[in-house]
């Protein structure tokens, strides 16, 4: 046997594909950076792997916090909102067929509901009220602090704290770890949670409930979402193209 170890190395190119007719119903993802090698991969298999990789769009604490960092997200139509700007790569699905081999199917943005305004409303006035005591025990001198004062001080400043700077965050900003945190010490916020998770659910479909939905989107235009669990092979991509050839939101 050779003592020789070969490396695979990641290389920026465009993926080749096998040629597939064109897709009845588009499921789109965007890559930012480079090009994955082989599979796209959720947030959770990414940490896993110890990988990273700057995918289009963004997983916010809350989408955590929901469990959809164990999914790769992708959109119907047109590649999703907030992707920014610059070179990126647009790999292109047939939604049907992810659908028909497990994924899930997401009728509306769940950031864009009702239930998700309360939640972030109710998350800013903790983060509000614990800004408040930390700044109130700042003022008192160091000598003059209570055991329980100087705790709490160092666990505020450990959970609101970015870097090396307290900073007040928006509601899409602020971590998972962070909303866990406030969810412990606010039962308002525990409550508009628990809304929040039943939305998150009653909109969420998969089998042929989710093949029904993804079809009703497509033929009145809306907006919804192709979840893959973990992971997405790139090799069922019907093609790729470059993100100025699609026209973005």
């Amino acid at each position: 046997m050779s003592d020789r170890i070969h490396v695979q190395r990641h290389t920026r190119r465009r993926v080749k594909l096998p040629k597939r007719p064109a897709p009845r119903v588009r499921a789109i993802h965007v890559v930012t950076a480079d090009e994955p090698f082989g599979e796209l991969l959720s947030k959770k298999e990414r940490e896993r792997q110890e990988m990273f990789c700057e995918h289009g769009g963004r997983l916010y604490g809350v989408d955590e916090l929901l469990g959809d960092g164990d999914f790769v997200f992708l959109s119907i139509g047109a590649p999703a909102r907030g992707v920014g700007h610059g070179a990126a790569t647009c790999f292109i699905f047939d939604a049907e067929e992810l659908v028909r081999r497990g994924a899930l199917v997401r009728s509306e943005d769940i950031l864009m509901t009702r239930e998700y305004m309360t939640f972030s409303n109710a998350a800013l006035d903790v983060q509000k009220r614990l800004f408040n005591q930390y700044w109130n025990i700042e003022r008192i001198s160091e000598n003059e602090r209570s055991l329980s004062q100087r705790n709490r001080f160092e666990e505020l400043g450990e959970i609101l704290g970015s870097g090396f700077e307290l900073e007040e965050l928006a509601a899409e900003e602020l971590s998972a770890e962070q909303l866990r945190f406030f969810m412990r010490e606010s039962r308002a916020l525990r409550e508009t949670h628990a809304s929040l998770k039943y939305k998150h659910d009653q909109i969420t479909f998969k089998g042929d409930k989710a093949l029904s939905i993804l079809r009703q989107c497509t033929a009145k235009g809306g907006e919804c979402e192709v979840l893959v669990p973990k992971r997405l092979s790139l090799f069922l991509a019907r093609k790729t193209v470059q993100r100025e050839e699609l026209p973005f939101p």
